[in-house]
């Protein structure tokens, strides 16, 4: 076992932190234009983030973190929604 539960809850905040920083540079690459999609996903971004400070905690314990991981999921899909229809309405 080379990581403690806190340690590893840590390195996923800061990956969950990296990947909504990844959704904000959409526009950057033109993947979606700066529209409804790039608030949608501003605000997807800040509310993973907030959420998961949960991760924080000095106790993580196995529900929070199986709670995060569904939220990480949650985020993906919307984030794929917002991708998906912002490009059918531009068609």
């Amino acid at each position: 076992k080379y990581f403690n539960e806190n340690q590893l809850a840590r390195i996923t905040y800061v990956w969950i932190c990296v990947t909504g920083i990844t959704g904000l540079l959409m526009p950057l690459f033109s993947i979606i234009d700066v529209s409804f999609a790039s608030i949608g996903i501003l605000i997807l971004v800040i509310a993973l983030i907030v959420r998961s400070t949960i991760l924080l905690k000095d106790n993580v314990d196995k529900l929070s973190l199986r709670k995060v991981f569904i939220e990480i999921n949650l985020f993906v899909i919307a984030l794929i929604l917002f991708i998906s229809i912002e490009k059918i309405i531009l068609l």
